[in-house]
């Protein structure tokens, strides 16, 4: 999508004419929030044969959304993303991030329970916690603030193994 207009949309005519030549049975993308800012993007995409967007959607708590710094991700309410998407008959694909350590597990409870109970939109495609990758401003705050559990290890950095003290206790 990016910057550049023209080369967006000569993009997708491109595609496009491949894909009506049945060159491929359809195509995907990743984009960011941004590009469902207008509707016309999805109905361009569709017509040039998208069958699949995926979007960082990570939460459906605007409150934790901002505070760290993911605004972006607040631009558009998520469910109506979601639902615009799949209105125009484009599957909406996306990730959670479930945060222990910033919020208390009720709190991801109950987002979770949000998306299970919301039938208008499409379950997660995976759920992440959030990773202290070496050199990063997230894993440099964890060591200045002694949060990384004793022995954690590079290859605990996974998305799925607990290396950060929780809100709550472990327990």
């Amino acid at each position: 999508y990016g910057n550049d207009r023209d080369f967006f949309f000569a993009r997708l005519e491109l595609i496009g004419d491949l894909w009506k030549k049945g060159l491929f049975g359809g195509w995907g993308a990743l984009v960011t929030s941004d590009f469902f800012l207008k509707p016309e993007n999805m109905v361009l995409a569709r017509e040039s044969g998208c069958k699949v967007l995926f979007s960082g959607v990570e939460s459906f708590a605007n409150t934790w959304l901002k505070s760290v710094k993911k605004s972006q991700n607040t631009l558009i309410p998520q469910v109506d993303m979601i639902r615009n998407c799949l209105d125009e008959g484009i599957l909406f694909l996306y990730g959670m991030m479930l945060d222990p350590f910033t919020r208390p597990i009720a709190d991801l409870r109950d987002e979770l329970d949000f998306v299970l109970g919301t039938p208008a939109i499409t379950l997660p495609s995976y759920l992440s916690i959030p990773i202290p990758i070496l050199g990063t401003p997230f894993f440099h705050d964890c060591v200045k603030k002694n949060a990384l559990l004793p022995l954690t290890k590079v290859r605990d950095l996974d998305s799925t193994t607990l290396t950060v003290r929780p809100h709550e206790p472990i327990e």
